[in-house]
């Protein structure tokens, strides 16, 4: 059997990131790889700078709002991390869709195993993130069920 030699496990800032951290931390115990950790957020990636032509009131202070949002994501990244009981070789956040920025990883930096979560509910299974990652990701991967 082969050995995974850098895992990546891909969260979200919730509490059920709990169980896929859990489940990543002791496949890289058991292989003795590295092992890093991403949340990929999609609240912004569909926000754009509007043409200042056209912009409306609400993007005022646009950087401003991406700044206070990226330091309450980082807040509760960070917060969901503090019990791991192995070293993380990075700790990332990205935004956009997560098949794109996790296959995208997966290519430049090596990642031989993802670790996601996918949650069994009705409208998690209408747009999966795992499921378009699995058509997108060129590494092995494990799927954690999460149930709500």
């Amino acid at each position: 059997m082969d050995t995974y030699k850098h895992i990546l496990v891909a969260i979200d800032v919730d509490l059920s990131s709990q169980l896929v951290l859990q489940r990543a931390v002791r496949l890289a115990k058991a292989f003795e790889a590295e092992l890093s950790v991403v949340h990929v957020g999609d609240e912004l990636a569909d926000l754009s700078e509007p043409h200042p032509k056209f912009q409306p009131v609400f993007w005022y202070d646009y950087h401003g709002l991406l700044t206070q949002m990226n330091k309450e994501v980082l807040e509760h990244f960070d917060h969901s991390l503090e019990n791991i009981d192995y070293p993380l070789k990075e700790r990332l956040v990205k935004f956009g869709s997560i098949s794109d920025e996790v296959s995208t990883l997966v290519e430049e930096k090596g990642y031989d195993l993802v670790v996601c979560g996918h949650h069994h509910s009705f409208w998690h299974n209408l747009s999966s993130g795992a499921a378009r990652l699995m058509g997108k990701c060129n590494c092995d991967m494990m799927i954690v069920p999460l149930f709500d």
